[in-house]
């Protein structure tokens, strides 16, 4: 086990460590292969971490810390709760500070299977993970734990791609935590775990560009995304180009104790249609559009592209398949039942 240890207090701390081009190999046991505390600015670049049932980094009031090029390979473990990257608090310390302002590029996790997460941060802020390319963030593993566990605020994951998880993919606690540009691919059942769960969080979440794969398994009784009860005020939450390619389960799903609802944009999912659509009709007064949302629309816009009368085009009604149009010539004073020109705008938010 490797260690940089500042113990505890400002005066003690370790800055400016590098260590590059290492293999860490815990041998199978149950060590930490890389224990920091108190440390500011470290360098880790070109670094393996091997075989342990331990962590492979375990950092208590690490700052500025930046990885790059992070292969783990058969680390962490269930039952003791070990994961390949974990950050905490020095509970000792009578400052009682957190991990903060951490930068990972380019991390590999793999032949992780049954053992701990990816990544397990507690207490910590500003963690980034940016700048992925083609094999930047490859969870590949059948984790038995969360493959990414935030607790904490400021949290960015920008690019990745996680396999064959068995609970939730990430799991964001605090605020101002983004999410932009991940892809999961299922291939087993996911059971009762959405992909995404948010907790307790009262302001800036936000989740963009994310894509599930799971058309040939089961999602019936999970959720792409959850928003759990404690959340304060899920207006603060939101989700944009969002694609489930799944023949079933729910895409977003909010608890009926979470107030508020997210701001969602351009939703799509494979089993159950778009979540926002738009189109240009000839249609008259009780004429119906079909919309091909994922079910029935909680808003509709009309507008009559017409120069020869005034009209007003308004919803008459609705359902899981069509819009009703109510249009009226304002300059003949009644119903249109003559074609025009009818630009349209649904969205459905569940």
């Amino acid at each position: 086990m490797f260690r940089i240890n500042g113990g505890n207090g400002d005066a003690n701390c370790i800055r400016g460590v590098t260590l590059k081009g290492l293999s860490l190999s815990g041998e199978n046991g149950t060590g930490d292969l890389l224990w920091a505390r108190n440390s500011w600015g470290t360098v880790l670049e070109d670094i393996r971490f091997v075989n342990t049932q331990g962590a492979g980094l375990y950092g208590e009031r690490i700052q500025d810390w930046m990885g790059n090029r992070l292969h783990f390979d058969a680390v962490g473990d269930t039952e003791a709760v070990k994961s390949c990257i974990m950050l905490r608090r020095s509970e000792d310390d009578p400052d009682y500070k957190y991990s903060a302002d951490c930068r990972i590029y380019d991390m590999w996790c793999e032949g992780c299977d049954d053992r701990g997460s990816a990544i397990d941060a507690y207490d910590t802020d500003g963690l980034t993970a940016y700048n992925m390319r083609w094999f930047g963030y490859k969870f590949h593993g059948e984790y038995a734990l969360p493959t990414i566990k935030i607790w904490g605020n400021d949290f960015k994951f920008i690019g990745g791609y996680a396999t064959k998880p068995n609970q939730e993919t990430v799991i964001l606690r605090g605020d101002y935590n983004v999410i932009d540009g991940l892809w999961v691919y299922l291939t087993a059942a996911q059971g009762d775990y959405p992909i995404i769960e948010i907790e307790d969080t009262d302001r800036g979440v936000i989740i963009n560009n994310f894509e599930v794969d799971a058309q040939t398994y089961d999602m019936t009784h999970a959720y792409a995304i959850h928003i759990n009860s404690d959340v304060a005020d899920a207006n603060e939450i939101i989700f944009s180009n969002i694609n489930v390619q799944a023949s079933s389960g729910r895409e977003v799903y909010q608890n009926e104790a979470a107030a508020g609802k997210p701001q969602i944009s351009n939703l799509f999912s494979a089993g159950k249609g778009k979540y926002e659509n738009e189109g240009i009709a000839e249609a008259s007064n009780t004429d119906t559009i079909a919309h091909g949302l994922a079910g029935t629309p909680t808003s509709v816009f009309f507008n009559v592209e017409e120069t020869d009368a005034n009209y007003r085009a308004q919803l008459n009604a609705k359902d899981a398949t069509n819009l009703t149009l109510y249009l009226y010539d304002l300059t003949a004073s009644a119903v249109e039942t003559v074609d025009k020109t009818i630009h349209w705008k649904a969205k459905y938010n569940p």
